[in-house]
């Protein structure tokens, strides 16, 4: 809800400025980018430099990576995934692979039944990653978005760091 409150205040403003500058036909061709780029100033001024977004606040809850706050680069490289990633793997590297894929597939179709089989398998799962992906979230119940799990970025409530905190705590006394 923040985030699209966010996006709302600071692309919307914006859009008559643009609209003016680079014309309709360029803000309805270039909406996705827009969005990518607002996701990336919210994400880069709270999760990036190691806040926690308004929802998380609301929430109480925390990220972590193997029970500790997610290093800088993990971070870093989760705002990039979460607001450029898809822009970027669907404009540009996807067309190129799925091409290139075809391209063997056309090459070995009626000589090499596996190869034809795996390349065609291939296809099927990376047009349809995202819901293998939410089919994993469902059935697993970790990681919500893709980049966080790429990056092995969880979701702690409050009230389990505060157990973590005093079983830590009890750990340094026991020595």
């Amino acid at each position: 809800m923040w985030k699209t409150w966010f996006r709302a205040f600071s692309v919307n403003p914006n859009l008559s400025a643009y609209e003016l500058t680079l014309g309709s036909r360029w803000l309805h061709s270039h909406r996705p980018l827009l969005k990518a780029v607002s996701d990336a100033l919210y994400l880069g001024l709270t999760t990036a430099i190691g806040f926690r977004t308004l929802g998380e606040e609301y929430t109480e809850i925390y990220q972590t990576s193997s029970n500790r706050k997610p290093s800088a680069l993990r971070r870093y490289g989760y705002v990039l995934a979460e607001s450029l990633g898809f822009h970027v793997v669907i404009q540009f590297l996807w067309p190129r692979v799925r091409r290139r894929l075809q391209w063997q597939l056309d090459e070995v179709e009626g000589q090499n039944q596996r190869r034809e089989k795996l390349l065609k398998g291939i296809i099927a799962v990376f047009e349809n990653i995202s819901s293998v992906h939410l089919a994993l979230f469902y059935f697993l119940g970790t990681y919500y978005s893709l980049p966080k799990r790429i990056f092995r970025i969880r979701y702690v409530s409050a009230v389990t760091c505060v157990v973590l905190i005093i079983d830590l705590h009890e750990t340094i006394d026991a020595e």
